[in-house]
């Protein structure tokens, strides 16, 4: 339900084409915010976002696991050849975000090299 509400609002601009599990490196982005050439062809950065959700009740070492492992999975996203030749102007950031029930438990950006 937090990826369809982040949906939602994301899509809801002109900057970026939004996407959905995606596949990139092997895997598949959650979200994919693509600069949106058409409108803003000089646009210099784009995102990728991979979101981890525990119940209620999960413990700090389990927010840390989910956050090692979406921070891993963008690594090999933002390496993906294809993605990088689409635009090579564009330079991508991703975020992991791992959320606790309803609550930002970790945000963390991530960089290639």
């Amino acid at each position: 339900m937090i990826q369809g509400f982040l949906a939602a609002y994301l899509a809801a601009t002109n900057y970026f084409l939004f996407h959905s599990e995606r596949e990139l490196g092997g895997g598949y982005a959650d979200i994919w915010l693509e600069p949106n050439a058409a409108a803003h062809p000089d646009a210099p950065h784009g995102y990728l976002l991979e979101l981890k959700w525990l119940k209620p009740g999960a413990d700090d070492a389990q927010v840390s696991v989910l956050a090692r492992e979406a921070t891993t999975q963008l690594r090999r996203y933002l390496a993906d050849e294809p993605l990088r030749q689409r635009r090579p102007q564009v330079r991508y950031l991703g975020l992991a975000l791992v959320y606790h029930g309803w609550q930002l438990a970790h945000a963390e950006a991530v960089e290639t090299g």
